[in-house]
């Protein structure tokens, strides 16, 4: 059902429903512009809050059937539902007629415990909206909460569905979420606003426009893992509504902001992004600890693999091939303050590689201690292992973000924009020139001199700091393929 046509405004809590702001109607009234030069969501096409027994819609009142075992639930903007056991919320026959070609859908979620590491093909997803022309899809990701949305059809290939996915790093257990998907067909744009914050932009696949057929709609609120015996995670709904016109995320953040008794939830970790700016980091450096140009068959007593299919050195570079994830480690201990560079050339879009540094057993060991337990070359043992370290991903390709983080626990400390993904999407070659620092508690990342990513670590907040030195090592996931490393520099901090 042609609902949406993809006004997706996911906005975990409609504007509609916003305590204290003006209501659809008004929205109508005024129209016109934001102050950002977006075009006000305005138009109502779908609204309804759960636990009510009809949908508003442009023809009029339409029923809606509960689920069976749904149970009512409050959200800072009103009414809500929990799912029975089977996970189903309601579900209503609507007809919408015509949907526009710019649109935004919004609601509140609320996840009934936080998602945890979900072992491959073990995710836990729910199908939150659902009809003919669209779906909403809520899924626990190997190291987030994706909302993937499905819908429409793309011009260039009338056969297959426009696309879209939005990584949200750790919502956390019972807390509400407001969300909202966007969506201009003509422009092939959709973005998503968590919580008034406008998250990164996912990769394009072209215009799409939808087949205008109206229908059943459904609502559901439990993500079940495919097979096995993981717990599945209950979210409870609030008020959905769908209105024409590209939401603005300030308007959605001041409207957020006037709701009485709901304090917004931190950001970092839940989208916002560390700004770019300009850093020299190899201008810290002194003496240098280490170098390699790769001009010379990799030494294996210098360079321990784990998990690499294969490392070809050639035209002066370290060429990794992987299909499964692979570590490679320096093999000497560093000191605890250093910088180091190298340079990145990503053979495709597609993939994610990761810096780990200052990495120990959790007793104070040795990565190569016998006593600290042997690895296969897996991202799980980085951060699920018996290491400790802080670590940062550096590209990314289209996910659009880049993640900080400190073992053990998977601790999220700081999120920045991906600055290799994005420019290799303008149509950026490389190499790409990639800096760490770490001085005492903080570590800076920059590629090319602009800092994407810093983090101080207070001892306190996410646990006592890694002190001391440590061992530097990268990460290349499964999907990374083929990528090459060069011009590896490692030195001293200056005084």
């Amino acid at each position: 059902m042609t609902l949406l046509r993809m006004s997706v405004v996911l906005w975990a809590g409609c504007a509609l429903a916003l305590s204290g702001a003006p209501g659809p109607a008004a929205e109508r009234e005024s129209g016109g512009m934001t102050a950002s030069g977006e075009e006000q969501a305005g138009g109502m096409i779908f609204s309804w809050r759960p636990g009510e027994p009809e949908a508003r819609t442009p023809s009029g009142p339409a029923p809606v059937r509960q689920s069976a075992g749904a149970r009512a639930a409050k959200c800072p903007a009103g009414g809500a539902l929990r799912p029975g056991p089977g996970g189903g919320l309601a579900s209503a026959e609507v007809s919408l007629g015509g949907i526009p070609l710019r649109g935004t859908i919004s609601f509140w979620v609320r996840l009934g415990r936080s998602t945890v590491m979900a072992p491959a093909g073990q995710e836990a997803a729910a199908d939150l909206l659902s009809c003919s022309d669209l779906r909403i899809r809520l899924i626990e990701g190997r190291n987030s909460v994706r909302v993937d949305v499905q819908g429409a059809r793309l011009d260039k290939n009338p056969r297959a569905p426009a696309l879209a996915s939005f990584e949200l790093t750790h919502l956390r257990g019972r807390q509400w979420y407001h969300m909202a998907v966007r969506y201009d067909g003509a422009r092939g744009d959709w973005r998503l606003i968590l919580n008034g914050v406008l998250q990164p932009k996912p990769w394009p696949h072209g215009s799409f426009r939808f087949r205008d057929k109206t229908g059943r709609i459904a609502f559901a609120g439990l993500m079940k893992p495919p097979k096995g015996d993981r717990r599945p995670i209950e979210v409870a709904l609030g008020p959905v509504e769908w209105t024409t016109g590209f939401a603005d995320a300030a308007e959605v953040r001041r409207r957020l902001e006037r709701i009485e008794g709901w304090d917004i939830p931190p950001n970092r970790g839940e989208g916002v992004l560390e700004a770019v700016e300009d850093f020299d980091g190899e201008a810290l450096g002194g003496e240098i600890l280490f170098e390699d140009s790769f001009d010379a068959p990799l030494d294996p007593r210098v360079w321990v693999a784990e998990g690499a299919e294969k490392l070809v050195v050639e035209a002066g570079g370290l060429v990794i091939h992987n299909s499964t994830d692979c570590l490679l480690w320096l093999n000497r201990k560093l000191p605890r303050d250093f910088v180091a560079a190298w340079d990145l050339l990503p053979a495709r879009l597609e993939g994610l590689t990761i810096v780990i540094l200052s990495a120990m057993g959790v007793e104070g060991k040795g990565i190569f201690d016998p006593s600290v337990k042997k690895r296969k070359g897996t991202w799980q043992e980085i951060h699920a292992g018996d290491l400790r370290s802080y670590y940062c991903s550096y590209f990314a390709a289209t996910r659009g973000s880049c993640n900080m983080r400190k073992n053990p626990g998977l601790i999220l400390t700081g999120m920045g924009p991906d600055p290799i993904g994005s420019r290799m999407m303008a149509g950026e070659k490389g190499p790409f020139r990639v800096v760490v620092v770490r001085r005492g508690s903080r570590i800076d990342m920059a590629v090319d001199r602009k800092r994407f990513l810093t983090f101080e670590d207070d001892g306190k907040r996410f646990g006592p700091v890694h002190k001391g030195g440590g061992y530097f090592g990268w990460l290349h996931q499964f999907n990374t393929k083929k990528a090459t490393i060069d011009n590896v520099v490692i030195r001293k901090l200056k005084d």
